[in-house]
């Protein structure tokens, strides 16, 4: 007898690569990608607040705390979508929101909590010291330009998909779904739907290995119940290899005398 790992090896070394397709992000999911996947952008594609509060010169704000609060003009506010318009000197603060760009000039972000307003509008009130450069993420800090983000053979999940749009690839190349034909076999066999005879049995393995199928990401084709005859064993399952990648048995393949799969495969591979 063929150990598993044996077993699967000789399939694998005889087994083509199937064909590639291209499919769009809303058909990805559960799909397996042929080529990598490269960023079209640096990520962020610019610095980047991780907070709401005020875009300032870490400098400034060294000695603040709440007993001697620091006053800043504010001179801007950046909400995130868009770009600020002033740089940032030395006494001066933007209000900013998360994920809006950092102004040139400020290298901190010290959060709302730690501000109050002033009786200036046009001021803030700093309570505390933030460590120069918090708050921030700078260019390109997560992913670079034309770096691989996905690998070729990587099953697409959720997280993928979301991976996929945020660096604009939107045509994806994966390999086109497997068809797999499943057949049972076995006089004493019926469908799910006749209530079995003595000597009979319902077919709940060949339904079982659809869903696994599906599940795994293929296409399943149910080809159905054949009886225990060598002659409609070999008709069914060439046919199935004429339209599918894959047919899978159920039953029919110990060394019993109605045991005829085994049979039926050597006559095929003599046709």
């Amino acid at each position: 007898m063929i150990e598993m790992d044996d077993a699967i090896r000789i399939v694998l070394e005889n087994t083509r690569t199937i064909d590639k397709t291209h499919v769009g992000l809303n058909d990805v999911l559960g799909r397996v990608l042929s080529e990598d996947v490269r960023s079209d952008i640096d990520m962020p594609p610019f610095d980047k607040a991780l907070m709401d509060g005020y875009a300032l010169q870490g400098a400034d704000i060294a000695s603040a705390s709440s007993n001697t609060p620091v006053t800043l003009d504010v001179i801007e506010e950046i909400p995130a979508g868009t770009v600020p318009q002033k740089r940032v000197a030395c006494g001066q603060a933007s209000q900013i929101m998360t994920g809006a760009p950092v102004p040139d000039g400020a290298d901190t972000v010290i959060m709302i909590e730690d501000t109050e307003p002033h009786t200036d509008a046009k001021k803030v009130r700093v309570l505390d010291t933030t460590e120069t450069g918090r708050n921030i993420a700078r260019l390109g800090e997560d992913v670079r330009v034309k770096q691989v983000v996905l690998q070729a053979n990587t099953v697409i999940r959720p997280p993928e998909v979301g991976i996929l749009a945020a660096v604009g690839h939107v045509h994806v190349e994966v390999y086109r779904q497997p068809i797999v034909g499943i057949v049972a076999t076995g006089n004493e066999v019926v469908e799910p739907h006749h209530k079995p005879k003595p000597g009979q049995i319902r077919n709940s393995n060949g339904y079982s290995m659809v869903a696994q199928v599906l599940r795994s990401g293929a296409q399943a084709r149910y080809l159905g119940i054949v009886e225990d005859d060598i002659h409609a064993l070999i008709q069914t399952i060439g046919k199935g290899l004429e339209t599918c990648d894959i047919v899978a048995l159920s039953g029919g393949v110990s060394a019993g005398e109605y045991d005829l799969v085994q049979d039926g495969m050597r006559d095929l591979v003599s046709y």
